[in-house]
């Protein structure tokens, strides 16, 4: 009868005499079996009760990876245990991450992402957004588009900007001469010709008169020459002033005649000319001569 107790009994017994864990020395660890008073092996995920017999099981959280563990310990960042009494941690899966004690899983929150097992969620990188719950990955901006300073979502290039890539941290200011009028721009519009743009980049708007640009794209208008003008709102080129009128300022709507005694024998003219005082002005039709 003896002898089928032993063989019932766990395994490695120690021949101790106890009331609790803490007269187990002979082997650390082993806890005190209640009612035979022998000492005997702890199973993983428990550990011995010191002041009594029997053993407890390991708290959510924590873990006794081997028999005869003298304490429970709590799992490692990215890991949990769900149950008590667990000899090993479980890694939090894709998309989700160890909460602070360890005891269960929880999802990344937009804006973060977690591709792999075992480890933390992590932002996003720039250009990229996730807008859900326990994402694995984040996602690409699409052109004309920017994430949100939460990289939780995206928004449309405002007007004056424009992203012809995917994947960009944020728009770009459209060029001096260019423009966006709509919001989600892949690219800018160069001005016309005799336009510029305004402040804001937004739109083009006429040089108006005494002003010029020749060239689509123009980041700025630039003042008739003197001997020219222009009267049009819009105008690509300045025209030059006619014979008998001339204009000596730049930037200006109209030329003027020449005073009592001038001539202005050219077109664009800047002033006129004056005959010596030996000499006398002879007009033929539109041919000044002294």
């Amino acid at each position: 009868m003896l002898g089928l107790f032993v063989f019932l009994m766990p395994t490695r017994l120690q021949a101790e005499n106890c009331t609790s864990g803490a007269d187990c020395t002979e082997t650390p660890g082993q806890y005190c079996i209640e009612g035979y008073h022998f000492c005997v092996d702890t199973p993983s995920g428990h550990i011995a009760q010191s002041d009594g017999v029997g053993y407890l099981k390991c708290d959510k959280g924590t873990v006794a990876s081997k028999q005869n563990g003298l304490v429970c310990e709590q799992c490692p960042a990215g890991r949990t245990a769900k149950v008590e009494g667990r000899s090993a941690c479980a890694c939090a899966s894709g998309g989700h991450y160890a909460s602070e004690d360890h005891t269960a899983e929880l999802p990344c929150s937009p804006g973060t992402f977690n591709p792999d097992k075992c480890s933390s969620c992590q932002r996003c990188a720039p250009g990229k957004f996730s807008n859900m719950t326990g994402s694995y990955k984040c996602m690409c901006a699409p052109a004309g588009h920017e994430p949100t300073a939460s990289s939780t979502s995206t928004r449309p290039c405002a007007p004056g900007h424009f992203q012809p890539d995917r994947c960009q941290s944020q728009c770009l200011r459209c060029p001096p001469g260019t423009f966006s009028e709509s919001p989600g721009s892949f690219s800018c519009l160069k001005a016309a010709l005799g336009h510029t743009v305004n402040a804001q980049h937004t739109a083009q708007v006429p040089c108006g008169s005494g002003f010029f640009a020749s060239k689509k794209g123009s980041a700025s208008c630039s003042p008739c020459l003197p001997g020219t003008f222009s009267n049009d709102t819009v105008n690509g080129a300045c025209k030059m002033c006619d014979f008998g009128t001339f204009q000596d300022k730049s930037g200006q709507m109209q030329c003027h005649f020449c005073e009592s005694g001038g001539f202005a024998n050219e077109a664009g003219m800047a002033e006129c000319k004056f005959c010596k005082v030996w000499e006398y002005l002879q007009v033929e039709g539109t041919i000044f001569n002294c």
